[in-house]
């Protein structure tokens, strides 16, 4: 379903199915759960956060170490139900995404601001997002106008930030206690320019 904004955006309520979506958010969560909520940065300032995040990368990148953890945190090779799933977005969106970043949020007391996805390490024209857990409710605000489209996304679903997305508008998944239960949010990205 094409979202209706001054954009290409596109939701897929969904894209996976419930037993796939329930496999990989319990591989995933298995993952992330023993990880900290702590980081120590470049400077060696320790930061706290109230998400948790892993980088995942195609082998080559990895053994690159294209990703330090001094610069961006923990990172590791792609599972095999990821590089299962890149592969089904890429034939879908037909591009090539070779880092997928993974936030978990543990209930609705996190979320994130609004903001936009700046080119960091690649191109951000396109970027698919898959939800894993609690649905929870994501909105874009029009850079301009400050108009906000609101969305609940649901377990298993993908939501696409196409063409002029990042330029247009800002997005959020905003806090909101009524959320109990753990979300995963998986966004797929480029690597290079």
């Amino acid at each position: 379903m094409k979202l209706p904004l001054n954009c290409h955006a596109e939701y897929l309520q969904d894209f996976l199915e419930t037993n796939e979506a329930n496999e990989l958010f319990q591989e995933l969560f298995d993952l992330v759960k023993p990880l900290d909520y702590k980081f120590k940065t470049f400077s060696g300032e320790v930061v706290e956060t109230d998400f948790k995040k892993i980088i995942f990368l195609e082998k080559e990148l990895k053994n690159q170490n294209a990703f330090p953890f001094e610069f961006w945190g923990n990172s590791m090779e792609k599972t095999e139900s990821l590089y299962a799933l890149t592969k089904k977005i890429e034939s879908y969106v037909g591009q090539y995404f070779e880092v997928c970043v993974l936030v978990f949020y543990p209930n609705g007391n996190s979320g994130v601001d609004f903001h936009c996805d700046f080119s960091a390490f690649g191109d951000t024209t396109t970027i698919p997002s898959i939800s894993l857990g609690e649905e929870r409710e994501f909105q874009l605000r029009n850079k301009e106008s400050w108009e906000i489209y609101s969305k609940v996304l649901r377990h298993g679903s993908m939501i696409i930030m196409g063409e002029n997305c990042q330029n247009n508008y800002d997005h959020s998944l905003p806090v909101n206690p009524s959320y109990i239960n753990p979300r995963i949010n998986l966004t797929f990205r480029r690597y290079g320019f």
